[in-house]
C-alpha cells in the first residue's frame, strides 16, 4: 500500500444511465455533425521555455546549468475547427485565457 492523493469523483459518472445519455449523443452528434456546420473551440496554456532535465557530470559532482531567470513566459493559444473548412479562427495571446478574451 501507498499513499496517494485521493481524487473526487461524482457518484454518477459511472452509472448505467450517464454511460447511455453519452451514448445517445454521440450518435447523435455523428449524424447530425455536418448538418449544423458545428464549429468547434478550444483553447491550451503553454510556456515557451522548455529545458532538458538530465546531463552529464563527473562522478561526485551535481549536473548544474547557469540560467537567467526561472520561468518562460506564459502564451495561449485559441483555435477554432470545423468539418467543412478546417482550421477556422486562430490567435496567440500573451497570458493567460479570460472568459472576456474567450468570448
Amino acid at each position: 500500500m501507498t499513499m496517494k492523493k485521493l481524487e473526487d469523483v461524482p457518484a454518477e459518472r459511472k452509472s448505467e444511465r450517464t454511460k447511455a445519455q453519452r451514448r445517445d449523443f454521440a450518435t447523435w452528434l455523428l449524424q447530425n455533425a455536418q448538418r449544423y456546420n458545428f464549429i468547434y473551440i478550444d483553447e491550451a496554456g503553454i510556456n515557451i521555455w522548455t529545458k532538458r532535465t538530465r546531463g552529464w557530470a563527473r562522478r561526485g559532482d551535481r549536473a548544474v546549468r547557469i540560467v537567467q531567470g526561472r520561468r518562460g513566459q506564459n502564451l495561449t493559444m485559441t483555435f477554432a475547427v470545423n468539418v467543412l473548412n478546417g482550421l477556422v479562427y486562430h490567435e496567440l495571446h500573451q497570458g493567460g485565457m479570460t472568459a472576456e478574451r474567450f468570448n
